[in-house]
C-alpha cells in the first residue's frame, strides 16, 4: 500500500511539475512578445523627433506694410513679424499668410495661401470675368466675396496648368490678396514657386 501511495504521490507531483513548467514557459513567451512589440513600435517621442529632425536657421524680422492687399487681415501701415526660413522645415498650408518676392528687383509682398501643390485648380465664369475654384469650390475673401480675375489672367492661368492636368504643379502655390479683383501681369496669375516665398507672416 505504501508503495502504491508513493507512486501516486510521485505521479501527481510529476503532473504538477509539468503544469508549472508549461505555465512558466507561457509567461516567459508573453513577456518576450510584449518586449518585442515595444522595441519594434516607435514611441510618440521618437516619431516627433524624427519629424522635427530638420535644422533651419529661422530668424524673426519686423516688416512695416506700406500698401496691403490683405485689408481685413493686415492693414496698410501695420507692422508684422516674418519668420524667415520657416518653410525649410514646415509645410506651407492653406490660409498661411506669407511674404514673397516676385523677382530680385521687386519689393516683398504679403499674400495669403489659397491653394497648395496638388490642389485641383479651375475657373468658372463667362470668359470675361472668372471665379477661381480650388478642389471644385469657389474661392472667397475673408468677407465671403468671390474672387474675380480677368479674361487675360484666366487664359494665362489655363495655359500654365495645361501640362499639369489642371492641378497646381509641385512646389507651386496659389497666393491671393483679400480683394475681389486680382491681377498679376508679371507672372502666371497668382502661382508662386516655393523658392520665391521668403517666410511666414505672424500678425495679430
Amino acid at each position: 500500500m505504501h508503495k502504491k501511495s508513493a507512486k501516486k504521490i510521485i505521479f501527481v507531483l510529476a503532473i504538477i511539475l509539468l503544469v508549472l513548467i508549461n505555465i512558466a514557459n507561457f509567461v516567459l513567451w508573453r513577456l518576450n512578445s510584449k518586449k518585442n512589440n515595444i522595441q519594434t513600435s516607435p514611441s510618440p517621442t521618437a516619431i516627433s523627433q524624427e519629424i522635427n529632425n530638420c535644422q533651419a536657421d529661422v530668424k524673426e524680422e519686423t516688416y512695416k506694410i506700406e500698401k496691403s492687399s490683405l485689408s481685413g487681415i493686415v492693414e496698410s501701415g501695420d507692422e508684422v513679424k516674418v519668420l524667415l526660413n520657416y518653410y525649410q522645415c514646415n509645410d506651407i498650408k492653406r490660409g498661411d499668410v506669407v511674404l514673397y518676392r516676385a523677382d530680385s528687383k521687386s519689393e516683398p509682398i504679403i499674400k495669403i495661401v489659397k491653394g497648395i501643390s496638388g490642389d485641383k485648380l479651375g475657373l468658372q465664369g463667362d470668359e470675361k470675368i472668372w471665379n477661381i475654384l480650388i478642389n471644385d469650390k469657389i474661392l472667397a475673401t475673408s468677407e465671403g466675396k468671390h474672387y474675380e480675375i480677368s479674361k487675360k489672367d484666366g487664359e494665362a492661368l489655363i495655359t500654365h496648368l495645361q501640362e499639369s492636368m489642371g492641378n497646381i504643379p509641385p512646389e507651386e502655390y496659389l497666393l491671393l490678396g483679400n480683394v475681389v479683383m486680382e491681377s498679376n501681369e508679371e507672372i502666371p496669375f497668382g502661382l508662386v514657386k516655393i523658392s520665391d516665398i521668403i517666410g511666414k507672416v505672424v500678425y495679430k
